[in-house]
């Protein structure tokens, strides 16, 4: 037995979108898939977000063992929440290292947090990484020689799309100042293209190698539905008619684009081929913020310091920027392109951190990006709470939970409140967040912001990133997508929703190799036909799963950027 398995992700794909593009006819090749095979929402990660949701995905296991929860690393230990992390910080093997054992060929294209890229039998193609130069980029591949071939082939230059996504990043600040359809635009077609060449790029690897498995990821979608979603939903609370008239259809244009490529994607292949399409969350609008700190903060858990939330200091700035900032943009036509560029030292306020602003001796909790911490003595840096009153207090903050009310509309908007204990398992449980919840309705997006005194807020309509997401909402967090067709695979409805883990044990058992005992998932035989089960049984075996790596600790610059990066998606504050 030698199956080859292809799995393709739709980056926060929903079938929010997916379902009335299927009415409306737009998507054939999605239409084929689940007439003949398989389709079924799909429970990931919580948090529900591209890390650790993607890293399960492609090794089995729960966060706990992967020793990963979010983009950076252990909050208990930095009331910051620490350094950027890379894929080198993964304690575990990936599918790709299962295969390379096996000497299985396999393609790894723009998988996230696949950077820097591993050391496989077959090809790996990362996302896009910032580096120090502003503006800069590098496409990271294994082999490295391999990043030359694909500019060359594809027609395309790195280093000058990634400038153009530098620039309409930087452009963030004067979102309100400039014209805001140029900017748009510039986003739309840049996110559209990369679909494209993701396409080329997989059509021209899978000629190029003798391959076993594939795995591709279109990433643009999520930005998409992060910075157009406003533009098609008339309920959003900063929805603008005359902008939805030239980007309502965006996100459109981005599943059908990735319709198209999974259609010549299957027909590369052949039909001697198992394909899986996933994504790692669901994806909904944001209608309002709700303030995690602050809610600490009203029920007597947490207290600030009497500062003032910014400081001042003196930065120098390009006189175009100045201009645009202070509507006078028309004025920079009229400059010579040295007298733009000129540097003005401006007085510019920077909020404090979160960590200076909170009065850590008196502070019994705190709010991190994706969930609560106690402020345990012996483990936060200045941790005051005794560890026998954990649990006690762990439960106290769950009942005011459930507690938590929209005043607007009277409703609680929590329907869930997990301890750690509940959500993972495995040696490096220590270091998740000690309390994440679920959001009953998915319109709202939580902050560890203290910028707000109350606990809600509605989005803010100059906001030009975030007016969609998925984190912890339950919609997100258990309506991914996921489809099987195929080879082996049967047409059938699941009664259960397979799991984001449960991928990686199944392409292991249809590609005939060893399943190790102690990954999570699990091999989904329920969608696999009767002849294959009968003729080939699983093989569990006691295989060691863990991996150490080297960590990569990027410089200063490459942290600033990345946590940036993540800024603008709303990842982290």
């Amino acid at each position: 037995m030698g199956n080859r398995v292809i799995v393709i992700g739709i980056d926060g794909g929903t079938w929010k979108m997916i379902d009335p593009l299927l009415k409306e006819g737009k998507l054939p090749h999605l239409e084929k898939i689940i007439k003949k095979g398989v389709r079924s929402s799909m429970h990931t990660t919580i948090p529900s977000q591209t890390v650790p949701a993607w890293p399960v995905c492609y090794t089995g296991v729960n966060p706990g063992k992967l020793g990963i929860y979010h983009f950076l690393t252990d909050s208990h230990k930095d009331y910051d929440e620490g350094r950027t992390l890379t894929v080198n910080d993964l304690k575990v093997k990936t599918v790709w290292d299962y295969l390379t054992e096996n000497k299985k060929t396999a393609l790894s294209i723009f998988v996230p947090f696949t950077y820097p890229p591993l050391e496989i039998n077959g090809a790996i193609v990362t996302p896009v990484r910032i580096l120090k130069e502003l503006g800069k980029a590098e496409l990271m591949t294994f082999p490295p020689e391999l990043f030359n071939e694909l500019q060359k082939v594809l027609e395309i230059n790195i280093g000058t799309m990634a400038e153009q996504k530098g620039k309409i990043e930087k452009m963030k600040d004067e979102f309100t100042h400039v014209n805001k359809i140029q900017v748009l635009e510039k986003m739309k077609n840049l996110y559209l293209l990369t679909i494209k060449k993701i396409r080329e790029g997989t059509l021209y690897l899978m000629k190029k190698y003798k391959w076993d498995f594939l795995m591709v990821v279109f990433t643009p979608v999520d930005v998409l539905q992060h910075r157009f979603w406003r533009f098609m939903d008339k309920e959003h609370p900063t929805y603008d008619p005359a902008l939805a008239e030239i980007f309502g259809n965006a996100i459109v244009e981005g599943y059908t684009q990735v319709d198209q490529a999974i259609g010549e994607i299957l027909q590369n292949a052949g039909d001697d081929v198992t394909l899986f399409i996933a994504s790692d969350h669901g994806f909904t609008p944001v209608y309002k913020w709700f303030y995690i700190n602050s809610f600490l903060k009203s029920v007597g858990l947490l207290k600030t310091k009497d500062v003032a939330p910014y400081k001042l200091r003196t930065r120098p700035y390009a006189l175009q920027k100045i201009l645009n900032k202070f509507k006078m943009g028309f004025v920079v036509k009229w400059l010579p392109p040295k007298v733009r560029k000129l540097r003005v030292p401006m007085l510019k306020r920077d909020k404090l951190a979160i960590s200076e602003m909170i009065e850590w001796n008196t502070s019994r909790a705190y709010a991190t990006s994706f969930g609560i911490n106690i402020n345990l003595r012996g483990r936060e840096p200045h941790g005051m709470v005794p560890p026998g009153d954990y649990n006690s207090l762990v439960e106290e903050i769950r009942n005011h939970l459930y507690q938590v009310k929209d005043p607007d509309t009277g409703r609680k908007i929590i329907s869930k409140v997990f301890t750690k204990e509940e959500l993972y398992h495995g040696p490096y449980e220590g270091s998740a967040p000690d309390i994440q919840f679920l959001l009953a309705e998915p319109h709202y997006m939580f902050s560890k912001s203290l910028d707000n005194a109350a606990l809600f807020k509605n989005m803010d309509h100059n906001n030009y990133a975030i007016n969609a997401h998925h984190i912890n909402s339950e919609e997100s967090a258990y309506n991914a997508i996921f489809m099987a067709y195929g080879k082996h695979i049967k047409h059938t409805n699941l009664n259960n929703p397979p799991r984001i883990m449960d991928i990686v044990p199944t392409v292991l058992y249809l590609m005939g190799l060893p399943v190790p005992e102690e990954l999570d998932g699990r091999p989904l035989t329920e969608i696999l036909d009767e002849e294959f089960m009968k003729a080939n049984r699983i093989d569990y075996q006691k295989i060691d799963i863990y991996k150490e790596r080297d960590a990569l600790l990027l410089s200063k610059e490459d942290e600033e950027k990345m946590r940036e990066q993540l800024k603008n998606l709303g990842y982290i504050e």
